[in-house]
């Protein structure tokens, strides 16, 4: 198989030394160099490129550069050439962020990766520019989704050059209203008069008097291509050019082309469907052996081929030039001609190991036969190369025109729909595969037993994540073992059950949080654990789902016997995506019975035998909660900074954090932010983690009647599946569910399914006794203090308010924290909340 780079993609193209300084626009640049990103968008041919080149060289700072082209529509590539790009120009970077990024499977994955790119950008502090040129070629919305990502999280040290011939799919309003980005257009870009006059006089080396100057430069509107093609179009004085739409490629072949020798004029044909000019290749298509040589002339001559600054001689050409040879090439040779060369191309790539460059060009000239019988024959390559989008954007178009496929190819694309979560596309392919079966039977023929037993796994796993379809699962999989036995193929890559989740109620196999009952969760174990379904490497992700469901239902017994299966199996198989969270929960359930400490030492003890960086993040912010529930506030503090991400699980962490350092507005902002987001995704877990926090929030700010509005709109949602551990975890929420309880305006127009559940909550509540608490007795004036600090209120203040010295108050505070037997402000707030007598 090809190599994954394309290096010479990733060097800044070199610097014409007849380039034409444009002061005016290097000076924006450097005015605007505190923004986010430039964009430069026009047609072709207006110096984009140059410009920046010129540009950057001048600053001499770090500069990772890209140019892309139509194949880096593939999300896990783009991404790769990115952060290579970025490595290379910082030569700091870590090489092994690069290799990560490039044996991603999904989008999930690929985020995290992002954000610690972005983190490891943040700790460099030294600038770098970055420059994606012809980003037009990207078409994949969610490269798209992911750079805007990237953008909205972008450090201070970076700026991003953007150069496209069509508008850019950014939320560019509101990045201006910020001020984050400049744009540059054909108005900025294009030649003035003295620009155009300063060019042609360069160029041709002839007096011009005024009157050509100005009819060409009116007749090319400042088009910098079109003036380069002026100049080199006569010999004599520079041709005016036509506005028709055709001009271009009439012009290059009628005036450039054509005049060159009939055997130049063959290479040139020959050879304009390759996007890059391997000599190698180039004799392997025309019969020359002199093609080395050849391009070095064309490039010497102006012929509008470019030298890629790369260790290997290669080249390109330019992209208005090749459309034209390859439309002269349309006109002068029929269709089975062209097939010929194209095809000649595509396994002359094919030969040389260049499996996806082969197939590429095969598609893109409508070759499907060619190009479906390689990657029939190279599936399980073209499957562990991990370059999920353009495997499912070839299957796509094989698809729509109507060209057989293999059950093989067409399982492949499901279980990678899935994977990227293209789920629309996972059920067109479901659907197909069993009307193919309906049709010919092949799942009952033993020749693909194989991928019977495949197909009914993977649907087995999207019927799951679609959720409220157990039952189907079920019957599903029992039929399965009836008729026969489960076999597995060692070739088949698998799926990817748990990337980066730690709260495993998020997963697909969780239905992204909706519940199942502990008869129906139970069932699902079972089947999996005692048939011969426990093969399958999905089965103990199947169980670890299972253990967080049944904590979640506060079935704590049968979650404690769960949590040691599964942890014996994760360290069996050595996979931390399976036994770091199932310590976390462990760690909740440690937490439950009030036994921090423990969680702490299970936690700091599972982290020295891990490496990857984000599950070690993951048991440091568990940790950092501990920390929280002891007060230890700077602790949790100093985790939390060195964890640092967007995942929610940080970001919920984070907001206990701001709560409890009394920054409560801060708190319901990061908290609505991971709701929104969470009720986008439709990931009922963190929607209902996040509501639970809105609620202490609004509490704690005395917005009262909105705290109870969320808790009742959280109340509705978790009802339909029976959540109970994420309310009782949250302690500060526990006075106010009470509350909410013997209020008829919430609990009297209940309807049934919501007044079950609230009976079943209710049980399950923390009985507060107060007999120990009301033998205490506060002093008038510490009582005074208590209640301001259950309103929120600081020490200065309660000074204030008290007419005391502040030094006053804090004797007062620590005299009563000791009373009540609390060591932070927290504590003594929900100490209060909970025991109201204390005040009588």
């Amino acid at each position: 198989m090809e190599q994954m780079l394309n290096l010479s993609k990733l060097m800044m193209p070199r610097l014409s030394p007849k380039y034409i300084e444009r002061k005016h626009l290097e000076d924006l640049f450097t005015a605007n160099s505190y923004k986010k990103i430039t964009i430069l968008r026009t047609p072709a041919g207006y110096g984009k490129t140059t410009l920046l080149s010129a540009y950057l060289r001048k600053i001499n700072l770090p500069v990772a550069w890209i140019t892309l082209d139509e194949k880096d529509n593939d999300l896990i590539l783009f991404w790769t050439y990115f952060v290579t790009a970025i490595s290379n120009s910082y030569q700091l970077l870590p090489s092994s962020m690069n290799l990560s990024l490039s044996q991603l499977s999904n989008q999930s994955i690929l985020k995290i990766g992002l954000f610690q790119l972005i983190e490891e950008l943040t700790l460099y502090h030294q600038p770098v520019k970055i420059v994606l040129d012809d980003y037009h070629f990207i078409q994949d919305e969610r490269i798209h989704d992911f750079l805007i990502q990237f953008i909205e999280y972008l450090p201070e040290n970076v700026h991003i050059y953007l150069t496209s011939r069509t508008a850019v799919p950014f939320p560019l309003a509101r990045w201006c209203v910020r001020q984050w980005v400049q744009e540059l257009d054909l108005t900025h870009l294009k030649f003035n008069r003295q620009d155009t006059t300063t060019l042609l006089l360069q160029r041709t080396n002839k007096p011009l008097n005024d009157s050509h100057i100005q009819s060409i430069f009116d007749k090319t509107e400042g088009w910098v291509s079109g003036l380069l093609l002026t100049t080199l179009a006569s010999e004599n004085e520079p041709m005016l050019l036509d506005k028709s739409q055709s001009y271009t490629t009439d012009f290059l072949w009628q005036e450039i082309i054509n005049k060159q020798p009939f055997a130049i004029q063959d290479f040139l044909l020959k050879t304009s469907l390759l996007q890059e000019l391997d000599p190698e290749i180039c004799d392997e298509l025309t019969g020359r052996t002199d093609s080395a040589l050849l391009l070095e002339k064309l490039e010497r001559d102006g012929l509008f081929i470019l030298k890629l600054q790369s260790t290997s001689l290669a080249y390109r050409y330019h992209h208005l030039f090749s459309n034209a040879l390859q439309d002269e090439l349309a006109k002068r040779f029929d269709a089975d001609v062209i097939a010929g060369i194209v095809k000649k191309a595509a396994f002359t790539y094919f030969v040389k190991g260049e499996l996806f460059t082969g197939i590429e060009l095969a598609m893109r000239y409508k070759l499907y036969e060619v190009a479906t019988k390689w990657i029939d024959e190279h599936l399980f390559t073209i499957l562990s190369s991990r370059q999920t989008g353009m495997f499912l954007r070839w299957l796509q178009r094989l698809r729509e025109e109507n060209i057989p496929l293999s059950y093989e190819i067409l399982l492949a694309g499901f279980e990678n729909a899935i994977s990227s979560l293209q789920f629309e596309l996972a059920q067109e392919l479901m659907d197909e595969l069993e009307a193919l079966h309906l049709e010919k039977q092949w799942m009952d023929n033993p020749q693909y037993a194989d991928l019977a037993n495949l197909f009914i796994r993977t649907k087995a796993y999207f019927l799951v994540g679609q959720g409220d379809k157990l039952p189907e699962v079920l019957a599903l999989l029992q039929t399965q073992l009836f008729k026969n036995s489960i076999s597995l193929n060692k070739k088949w890559p698998d799926i990817s059950y748990n990337n980066y989740e730690t709260n495993l109620l998020r997963m697909g196999l969780a239905s992204k949080g909706k519940l199942v009952s502990k008869k129906e969760a139970l069932e699902v174990i079972q089947l999996f654990r005692h048939t011969e379904l426990n093969m399958l490497a999905v089965s103990p992700y199947i169980f670890a789902v299972g253990t967080a469901m049944f904590y979640e239902l506060n079935e704590i017994t049968e979650a404690e016997k769960e949590v040691a299966i599964v942890l014996e199996i994760g360290h069996q198989k050595e996979k931390p995506d399976l036994y770091v969270p199932m310590y976390l929960l462990k760690a909740k359930m440690y937490i439950m019975q009030e036994q921090p400490l423990s969680a702490l030492a299970m936690l700091q003890q599972v982290e020295e035998k891990v490496s990857e960086k984000h599950w070690k993040n993951a048991l440091e912010i568990m940790q950092a909660r501990c920390h929280l529930l002891k007060g230890e506030m700077e602790r949790a503090q100093f985790l939390l900074d060195r964890t640092k991400s967007s995942q929610p699980f940080w970001r919920l962490t984070y907001a206990r954090y701001l709560l409890q350092s009394g920054l409560n507005e801060e708190a319901l902002h990061t908290i609505i932010q991971v709701k929104t987001e969470a009720q986008q995704e439709e990931q009922l877990a963190t929607i209902i983690e996040a509501s639970v926090l809105e609620v202490i929030c609004h509490s704690e700010m005395n917005n009262h009647s909105y705290a109870e509005k969320s808790l009742h709109a959280a109340f509705q949602l978790a009802a339909q599946y029976g959540y109970i551990r994420t309310f009782l975890d949250e302690k500060k929420i526990i006075p106010i569910i009470q509350r909410y309880l013997k209020d008829p305006t919430y609990v009297e127009t209940q309807d049934p399914e919501l007044q079950t559940y609230l009976a079943v909550l209710k049980q399950h509540l923390p009985i507060v006794h107060v007999d120990k608490q009301e033998k205490i007795a506060l002093t008038p004036r510490e009582k005074d203090i208590f209640k301001l600090i259950i309103a929120g209120a600081k020490n200065r203040e309660i000074a204030s308010k008290l007419n005391l010295s502040e030094g006053t108050v804090r004797v007062y505070i620590t005299a009563l924290y000791s009373k009540i037997g609390v060591t932070s402000r927290v504590q003594a707030i929900l100490y209060g909340q909970l025991n109201p007598s204390i005040f009588r």
